[in-house]
């Protein structure tokens, strides 16, 4: 199987991968969604060519620093966990188009979140966010932006300038 690109393994009972899976170097899509990962498995390391990686719904409460050297990515869903904090090292994601965190436990972004040059999705609804920070507004690409169910009481005058915003939700 190590010619595989596309491996989804969502709706399971799954709480750890073999080693194996490391030797799956051309994989580009890996969906782990709605199992009982409580983290994200070290072997995901490996896998260098990863495009999209999908771990909603699960128990996480950290993201691990070697997600930030997964350059490729494109697509981080890390939706319906429990994670209290977004690493600063997310910045090093550069090619990132798509980053979700909704329903989690997040109190602030991190400044690096404005080095995503690339994103021009971000869902950070359902948090306990109560500001954010001003570097989102470097996010020329951005096309939706999700904010509801957070505590934010006001919005930096800089979001006006946001341009590329065509969809923007916030309570």
């Amino acid at each position: 199987m190590e010619q595989l690109t596309e491996l989804l393994l969502g709706r399971n009972q799954l709480t750890a991968l073999p080693e194996s899976m490391g030797r799956l170097k051309k994989l580009s899509v890996l969906s782990l969604w709605r199992n009982e990962f409580k983290e994200i498995p070290i072997i995901i390391a490996n896998l260098s060519e990863l495009t999209e990686l999908h771990l909603g719904w699960n128990q996480l409460v950290e993201i691990p620093e070697f997600i930030g050297d997964l350059r490729e990515l494109t697509e981080l869903s890390l939706g319906c966990n429990k994670l209290k904090e977004v690493p600063e090292f997310i910045g090093n994601l550069s090619k990132l188009t798509s980053l979700s965190l909704w329903q989690n436990q997040l109190i602030e972004l991190p400044e690096s979140i404005g080095d995503l040059s690339q994103l021009n999705y971000l869902m950070v609804s359902d948090n306990k966010l109560d500001k954010l920070p001003l570097s989102l507004t470097k996010l020329t690409q951005l096309k939706t932006l999700s904010l509801t169910d957070n505590d934010i009481k006001t919005l930096p005058q800089e979001l006006s300038h946001m341009q590329a915003v065509t969809e923007f939700e916030s309570d």
